[in-house]
């Protein structure tokens, strides 16, 4: 490596991990005041740091991390960690109250479409589940009539399809979708 653009192509090749254990160690040989910084690296960048006046290392190095590092964050819900509140705090004051007392709605305003929701939905299984039974026994009366009749066979292949799509109906209903996670699988 002859110049900075090479180095710096050069982190911006390697993986996240070596990334970081090349600018760690750099950062810590010159906060030690280490005079040379250049003996902990891997050859290729030997040349590099030696390039750099003793008295700029530090500067340098602090910037090679300044540049090469991002921190992330990442979070989940309606309300932000501590530290984005407090910065939205600073930037809009109140803003904090506005965004719990926006997420206090929100969780009420669910709680109570759940109960509207959910009853409705119990109400419309048990309304299915009656019209199923009703209709199985339509079909089984229906089967019995025809075999007192004299058709057995037509009553044999009436109650074998009855039953059978009954049977499936009741095992499809009790298999978890094929996308539900484990913890849905093992509810159902």
């Amino acid at each position: 490596m002859q110049n900075f653009e090479e180095f710096e192509a050069y982190l911006s090749r390697v993986d996240e991990k070596e990334r970081r254990r090349i600018l760690k160690t750099l950062f810590e040989k010159s906060s030690e005041g280490d005079d040379d910084v250049a003996d902990s690296f891997p050859d290729i960048f030997r040349p590099l740091i030696q390039e750099v006046p003793e008295d700029k290392r530090s500067e340098v190095l602090q910037e090679l991390i300044n540049i090469s590092f991002t921190r992330s964050e990442i979070f989940s819900g309606p309300i932000p960690p501590p530290s984005l509140m407090r910065g939205y705090e600073e930037v809009v004051p109140g803003s904090a109250e506005r965004i719990l007392k926006m997420a206090e709605e929100q969780s009420a305003h669910r709680r109570k479409m759940e109960g509207i929701v959910v009853p409705h939905q119990l109400k419309e299984s048990r309304r299915g589940q009656t019209i199923a039974f009703v209709l199985a026994l339509l079909g089984f009366a229906t089967t019995v009539g025809l075999a007192y009749l004299g058709a057995t066979a037509v009553a044999g292949i009436m109650a074998g399809t009855t039953i059978v799509g009954l049977v499936y109906v009741f095992v499809q209903n009790r298999r978890p979708p094929a996308d539900a996670t484990e913890s849905e699988k093992s509810a159902a």
